[in-house]
C-alpha cells in the first residue's frame, strides 16, 4: 500500500455525514505521478457485470472534463470494477455507470438500463464510488461549488459535497446525520464512509443500510427501467437550483413520488430478503431498513427512526424516548412544537441551543382520550446569536415525533374506610386495587375512550361493607373520576353505659346513680347480669344488674372476708371470675381468697373448693388448693374450669367435687400440647362451646387457646406478637386477651383485651369467627390501641378502660365489666341475629305438620295439621301481636310481620307447597325497632339454598 498523503483541510470536510460502515478499508494514496486508488463499485442495485463506467478528470476550478477519460467494464453481478491500476493526473474526477441493475424488490434484473453519476476528489476519497445517493448530489455539488456567490462557503469539494449529500437526505426527511456518514473506525476495526462514495450494499452498515433502503424507494417511485431514469433526472433538477425538492427549477415534482413511495415501508421485509440472497449473505433485515423512511407519507416530514410512541392518560404528562442531537443540529435552537421540551431532564421554557450530546425529550398533556402528537423541531439561531423569544412560525425543521395514545383513568373518591384497614376494588372483574384509607382511588390500567367500566368491590375491608354508586358506565373521551365507594360499619355495634358513674363503691340505684366496680360478670337464665366486684381491701360483692340497669347487691361485705352462709352474712376477699350452671347457681373465683364459692339459687354461699391455702394441689374440693384463682367457667355437663392465673394452671372441679389440673405445667411459657405437657403464659378468661371444649384468653401468651376433652391444647388465634391487627386469626395480634364468651348462634366467640393492661392503652373487644379476628369496639384494626376513655357511640368511636370482663345474653347483646372506669358497658348489635328452625312434614305433596323453634329453649314454637304456631313461654307479657308466614310454593317468600325477635310470638303460617319435604329452613336474620331482614338462609338437611325475606 502507498504512502498515505495527509491532507491539512481534512478537517473542513465536516465530519458530520453519519454512517456506520461500507467501503473496502482502501486508503488515498499519491503517486509521483498521481493519485491512485484501491478500487470502485457501481450501485444502485448493483450494476450487473460487463455495464460500462467512465472516469472523467475534471479541472479544479471550473469542475469541467479535460478530456482525460477511462473507460473500464464491471468484473461481477456486485458491480466491482477495477480502478486500481489507474494513475489519475488530477485529484478531481467524474464518474459515470450506465447498465442493468438488479431490483430490490422485484429480486430480479432490470428491464432497462440506469446511469449513475459521483463527483470526487482524490485528496480524499480511497474508493470511486458511484451509487445512486451520490448520483442525486452530484449536479447540486457542482451547483454549489460552481456558485461564485457561495464561494466563501463552498470553494473546497469537501463542503460542496458535504452540503449537497445533506439535502439529499433531507429531501427524503433525513436531517440527523450523525446517524449516517461520521467516518472513522467501527466496533469491528473497519473504515466507516465519510461520504456518498464509499458506500457498499454488500456490508451492513447503517450507511450501507440508508442506500439498500433508498434505493428500493427509487425503484417504488419510478417503476422499472427508464422510470427511475426519469425520477432521477427530476430529482437533480430539481435539487440543483437551491437545494430543496420543491418542484423549481423546471423539474417535474418528485415530493409526492417520494411521499408515496415511503408510505409503502412494509416492502422493506421483501427487499431486505433480497438483497441477502443477491449478496449470499444475512446482512440487512427489514428492521434496519424501514426507521430511513417516512412510512407517514410525508405527513410527518420524520422518518420512522425518530419517530416516538408512547402510551399515557387524561390530563397526566407522558413523554417521549431521547433525541440525540446530530452534528447538523448543533447550534441550532430546538423547540417542542407542542407540550413540554426537555433538555437532558430539565423542562426548558422556550427554545435551548444544542450542544453536543444534548438529548431532548417532549412531554405531551392531553385533555381528551385519543392519539395527542408533537413534534421537536429546530430552527436557526438569530443573526446576533442565541435563540429567539418565540418559536418562529416558519423556517422550522421537524427532527423527532411524538405520538401518545391517551386513555382514560377509571377512578373516585373512597370515604369511611376505617384508619389502617383496606378495601380492594376490581375495575371490569380485575385490576384490584388495594385501597388504603379515604380519600382518591384511581385504577392502575387506564381504558380507551369509550370503553365500558365496571367497579365492584373485590375484598370488603375487615368490619366493614363498602357500596358504590356511579360505578359503571363507558368512560367517553375524559377520565371517570366519580365513582363514590362509601364504606359502613358491618356490625354498626353500639357502646352504652348500664350502670357505674365511673366511681369505686358499692352503691345501688338505677343506671348512673349506682355505684359499681365489676371485676367479673354473667348473664343469668333470669336474664340478669351477675357483678363480682371488689378491691385488694373493700367494696367485696356480688351484684346483680337487671336490663334496664337497675343495680341491687346480692351478696357480700364492704370489708375483705371470707364467710359462708345466708347471702346477707357471706364475705368475699376481691371476687373476681363469676359463672352459672344449668340450674342458675353462680360460681365465684374468690382470687384473695384462694377459693371457689358458690351462691345457690337460694342464696346461700358456701366454699365450693379450696382450702384457702395459697397452693396447686390436685384432690378432693375440699383439700385441694389454689393460687389466686380468677376466671372460671361452667362447661355444660357443670363441671367448673378454673383460670389459677398465678399459679398458670387451668384447674377443673368436676361434679362430684374431685379437682384436677387439666392442663398446664406451672412454666408461664406458651406452648401446645396435651394436658401438663401444655403451657401458659398466663390463662385469664375461660368459656366453653356446645360440644364442651374449653377455651382459654392467655393474657401472656397474647393468644386464645382451646382445650379438647381429651387436654390437647392448641393456639386458634393471635401471632404471639402483643397489638391489635385484624385478620386470619392465626397471624393477627392480641394484647393480652382477659375474657372470652362463645356465642351459640353464630358459632363465634368474642373476646376482650386490655392493650397493655394499664394506662397505656384502652381495652377493646374483639370477635373471632369463621378463622377471622375483627375489632368490634374499642380499637381500631391497625394495631395501635385507643387511649383509655369512657366514650359511648359507635363501636369504631367507643373507648374503655381495662381489664375487661364480657357476658352475652341471647339477643346477642355483649355486657363489659369495665373495672378500671368502674363502669357496666353494653355493646348492641344493630343488627340483631337469631335462628328460625321449622320442620315441614308433607303427605305427597300436601303440608300435614309443622314444628319450629327459635334461637333458645324458651322460644318454643309448634305446629299441628291446622298449621297455627303457638308461642310457649313462661312471660306471657312478651306475646307481640299475631303475625303470619306465607311460603310461597316457589321457595322465595317468609314474612313476618312484627318483632325483633321470634320470642313469645303467637304465629300463624300458611304454606301453599315446599320444594324440600322434611327440611330444616334455617336462616340468621336481625332487625331493627321496626324492620327484620334476613342476612341469609339454607335448608340445614339437603343443603338447598333458599330465599327468605323477612320484613316489617
Amino acid at each position: 500500500m502507498r504512502k498515505s498523503l495527509k491532507i491539512a483541510f481534512l478537517g473542513l470536510s465536516v465530519g458530520i455525514l453519519a454512517a456506520c460502515g461500507g467501503g473496502d478499508g482502501g486508503v488515498v494514496s499519491k503517486t509521483i505521478n498521481g493519485y491512485t486508488v484501491d478500487g470502485g463499485v457501481a450501485q444502485k442495485g448493483a450494476l450487473l457485470k460487463g455495464s460500462h463506467v467512465w472516469i472523467d478528470e475534471l479541472n479544479p476550478f471550473t469542475y469541467a472534463p479535460t478530456g482525460f477519460t477511462y473507460d473500464l467494464l464491471t468484473k461481477d453481478n456486485q458491480g466491482r470494477f477495477d480502478s486500481s491500476t489507474i494513475n489519475f493526473t488530477r485529484p478531481q474526477i467524474q464518474t459515470f455507470a450506465e447498465g442493468y441493475y438488479f431490483n430490490e424488490i422485484t429480486g430480479t434484473l432490470a428491464n432497462d438500463s440506469v446511469l449513475l453519476q459521483a463527483q470526487g476528489d482524490l485528496t480524499i476519497d480511497r474508493l470511486v464510488n458511484v451509487n445512486l445517493l451520490t448520483t442525486l448530489a452530484g449536479p447540486r455539488l457542482v451547483a454549489l461549488a460552481t456558485d461564485k456567490t457561495k464561494r466563501s462557503t463552498y470553494r473546497k469539494f469537501a463542503a460542496a459535497r458535504t452540503q449537497a449529500q445533506k439535502e439529499v437526505l433531507a429531501a427524503f426527511w433525513i436531517y440527523n446525520s450523525t446517524d449516517l456518514l461520521p467516518g472513522g473506525v467501527d466496533s469491528t476495526k473497519k473504515l466507516v464512509p465519510a461520504n456518498f462514495s464509499e458506500l457498499d450494499l454488500s456490508s451492513s452498515q447503517s450507511a450501507n443500510q440508508i442506500l439498500a433502503a433508498l434505493s428500493a424507494l427509487a425503484v417504488k417511485t419510478g417503476g422499472n427501467g427508464v422510470g427511475i431514469s426519469q425520477f432521477i433526472a427530476n430529482f437533480q433538477l430539481d435539487l440543483a437550483d437551491d437545494g430543496l425538492i420543491n418542484g423549481s427549477g423546471g423539474s417535474t415534482s418528485v415530493r409526492g413520488l417520494i411521499d408515496s413511495a415511503s408510505a409503502t415501508a412494509g416492502i422493506m421485509t421483501t427487499v431486505a430478503a433480497n438483497i441477502n440472497s443477491f449478496y449470499g449473505a444475512n446482512t440487512i433485515t427489514s428492521a434496519q431498513l424501514s426507521p430511513w423512511l417516512d412510512s407517514s407519507g410525508g405527513a410527518d416530514q420524520v422518518i420512522d427512526k425518530f419517530k416516538y410512541t408512547g402510551t399515557g392518560v387524561v390530563g397526566s404528562e407522558t413523554q417521549s424516548g431521547g433525541y440525540t442531537v446530530g452534528a447538523d443540529d448543533i447550534g441550532q435552537c430546538v423547540w417542542a412544537s407542542s407540550g413540554k421540551l426537555y433538555r437532558n431532564g430539565t423542562a426548558v421554557t422556550a427554545a435551548a441551543m444544542a450542544a453536543p450530546n444534548d438529548v431532548f425529550k417532549i412531554g405531551l398533556t392531553g385533555a381528551a382520550a385519543g392519539a395527542a402528537s408533537g413534534f421537536i423541531q429546530r430552527s436557526a439561531p438569530l443573526s446576533a446569536g442565541g435563540c429567539p423569544s418565540s418559536q418562529p412560525s416558519s423556517g422550522l425543521t421537524r427532527i423527532a415525533k411524538y405520538t401518545a395514545q391517551l386513555s382514560v383513568t377509571v377512578g373516585g373518591t373512597v370515604s369511611g374506610l376505617g384508619t389502617g384497614v383496606q378495601v380492594t376494588l376490581k375495575n371490569n372483574g380485575s385490576d384490584a386495587l388495594v385501597v388504603s384509607g379515604s380519600g382518591a382511588f384511581t385504577f392502575a390500567t387506564p381504558l380507551a375512550a369509550n370503553a365500558a367500566y365496571n367497579v365492584t368491590v373485590g375484598t370488603q375491608p375487615l368490619g366493614q361493607t363498602c357500596t358504590l354508586a356511579n360505578a359503571s358506565g363507558t368512560t367517553g373521551m375524559v377520565n371517570v373520576s366519580n365513582i363514590a365507594v362509601t364504606c359502613t360499619s358491618n356490625s354498626a355495634w353500639t357502646v352504652s353505659t348500664l350502670a357505674g358513674n365511673g366511681q369505686k363503691g358499692n352503691v345501688d340505684g338505677q343506671g348512673t346513680a349506682a355505684v359499681i366496680r365489676p371485676n367479673g360478670i354473667v348473664v343469668g337464665k333470669d336474664g340478669n347480669i351477675y357483678v363480682a366486684q371488689g378491691d385488694w381491701t373493700g367494696w367485696q360483692s356480688v351484684r346483680r344488674v337487671s336490663t334496664s340497669g337497675a343495680v341491687t347487691t346480692l351478696t357480700g361485705k364492704s370489708t375483705n372476708g371470707s364467710a359462708n352462709g345466708p347471702c346477707a352474712l357471706a364475705s368475699f376477699s376481691f371476687p373476681i371470675g363469676i359463672g352459672e350452671d344449668a340450674q342458675g347457681a353462680l360460681y365465684i373465683g374468690d382470687f384473695l381468697n384462694h377459693k371457689v364459692r358458690k351462691i345457690t339459687a337460694d342464696c346461700t354461699v358456701t366454699t365450693y373448693a379450696g382450702t384457702g391455702a395459697s397452693g396447686s394441689a390436685d384432690g378432693p374440693s375440699t383439700s385441694a388448693t389454689f393460687v389466686n384463682p380468677k376466671h372460671l367457667t361452667v362447661a355444660p355437663n357443670g363441671d367448673v374450669y378454673v383460670a389459677d392465673d398465678t399459679a398458670s394452671l387451668i384447674r377443673k372441679i368436676s361434679t362430684t367435687g374431685q379437682v384436677t389440673t387439666f392442663a398446664g405445667d406451672g412454666t408461664y411459657v406458651a406452648k401446645d400440647g396435651v394436658g401438663t405437657k401444655a403451657g401458659f403464659g398466663s390463662p385469664s378468661g375461660l368459656t366453653t362451646d356446645l360440644d364442651g371444649n374449653l377455651y382459654v384468653a392467655d393474657c401472656g401468651a397474647n393468644k386464645i387457646r382451646k382445650i379438647t376433652a381429651d387436654g390437647t391444647v392448641t393456639t386458634i388465634a393471635g401471632s404471639g406478637v402483643g397489638g391489635s391487627l385484624d385478620g386470619p386469626a392465626l397471624t393477627s395480634t392480641l394484647s393480652c386477651p382477659v375474657k372470652i364468651v362463645f356465642d351459640k348462634l353464630s358459632g363465634g366467640f368474642y373476646f376482650s383485651q386490655s392493650n397493655g393492661y394499664l394506662l397505656n392503652g384502652g381495652g377493646s373487644v374483639r370477635m373471632l369467627k369463621n378463622g377471622i379476628v375483627t375489632t368490634i369496639a374499642g380499637v381500631a384494626s391497625n394495631g395501635t390501641p385507643n387511649a383509655v376513655g369512657t366514650d359511648n357511640g359507635l363501636g369504631n368511636v367507643a373507648s374503655f378502660g381495662n381489664h375487661l370482663d364480657l357476658a352475652l345474653d341471647s339477643l346477642g347483646n355483649i355486657y363489659v365489666g369495665d373495672a378500671y372506669s368502674n363502669l357496666l358497658r353494653k355493646i348492641s348489635p344493630n343488627n340483631k341475629t337469631g335462628l328460625l328452625y321449622v320442620w315441614y312434614a308433607y303427605s305427597g305433596d300436601t303440608p300435614v305438620a309443622y314444628e319450629a323453634w327459635a334461637n333458645d329453649s324458651l322460644n318454643y314454637l309448634h305446629t299441628s295439621a291446622n298449621r297455627t304456631f303457638w308461642a310457649s313461654e313462661v312471660n306471657t307479657t312478651d306475646i307481640k301481636a299475631a303475625t303470619q308466614i306465607t311460603r310461597t310454593a316457589s321457595g322465595s317468600t317468609i314474612s313476618i310481620a312484627r318483632g325483633t325477635m321470634l320470642r313469645g310470638m303467637k304465629v300463624d303460617i300458611t304454606v301453599t307447597g315446599f320444594v324440600v319435604p322434611w327440611s330444616t329452613v334455617m336462616f340468621n336474620y336481625y332487625c331493627s325497632d321496626t324492620t327484620c331482614t334476613v342476612s341469609e338462609a339454607w335448608s340445614e338437611t339437603s343443603g338447598v339454598a333458599v330465599n327468605v325475606k323477612l320484613t316489617q
